[in-house]
Parts: C-alpha cells; structure tokens; sequence
C-alpha cells in the first residue's frame, strides 16, 4: 500500500494527486488540483471532489518551502481540514490521536516541490474525532496549485 502511494506521488507522475485512504487501502477521494491564494494572512488552497472538501491552511506564510504538520493546534503553523461529504467528523492534523491510542506518528509535512505550482501533504494517520474509536485516513500526494488572476 505505502508502495503504490510512493510511486503515485512522484513529481512527474501523470496521476499525481493528494489522496484519501482508509487504513485498508480502499481510496475514498483524490484531489487532483487545489484553487489557492497567498495573501496577509498567509496561504490559503481549497478543493471540492464529490462531496469532499480539502483547506489547507499556512499562518503566517514564509515562502514556499517544506512546513511540518503537527497533530493539534499548538505552535503549528500549518493545518489541513478535510470533511466528508454529508457531514460526519473532520479529519485534520488540529485533531489529536485519542488519548487511549499509542501516536502511530508524528505528524507529516506540507511542501510546495519546485515552487508555488505544486502542493504536496504527507500525514499518514488522520484522525476525525479523540473519541475512544474515531476514524483514521491516510492523506498523501501531490496536486497542482491554482491562483486566480488578478
């Protein structure tokens, strides 16, 4: 599984997108190209694909260059919000693991590879709820970064 994700990532790969598994290798979504936007209050990208909605956001933003994903709000500077379609919990790294579960991770990164035209998210394990039994999602890959002009 982590294999496929490996090669599918690869920056000239032709089905380069950020995907979303379930922990048994079944692919729920994959985003292929965000709509994003730097502005004051940093970087902004946004994607909708049958119901799923990626945000990801960068507060302050520095330059496009590798920032780390950490679970929880803390000091982080960088978050990823993906709701399924017709509602349900949000998987985001602000979601820390359940306080029963052993942290199987981490965290992961956000990275811009070659600049401002792509955006690439690795966070193996994300989490929609620190309920005893929440669900988990792997969100990783590449997508193409698109800036309306102005």
């Amino acid at each position: 599984m982590v294999a496929a994700g490996a090669v599918a990532i690869g920056a000239g790969s032709a089905d380069a997108a950020i995907r979303v598994w379930e922990p048994d290798g079944r692919e729920l979504v994959r985003f292929t190209a965000l709509s994003c936007r730097v502005d004051s209050a940093g970087f902004h990208g946004r994607a909708v694909v049958r119901g799923w909605r990626l945000v990801v956001r960068i507060q302050p933003f520095s330059g496009f260059k590798r920032y780390p994903l950490e679970y929880g709000e803390g000091e982080s500077l960088a978050h990823f919000f993906l709701d399924p379609p017709g509602g349900g919990g949000t998987f985001s790294n602000a979601q820390e693991p359940p306080p029963a579960a052993a942290r199987l991770t981490l965290g992961g990164s956000i990275q811009f590879p070659g600049g401002r035209k792509r955006i690439r998210i690795a966070f193996p394990i994300a989490y929609d709820s620190s309920e005893a039994d929440p669900n988990v999602v792997r969100v990783v890959g590449t997508a193409s970064c698109a800036y309306r002009r102005r």
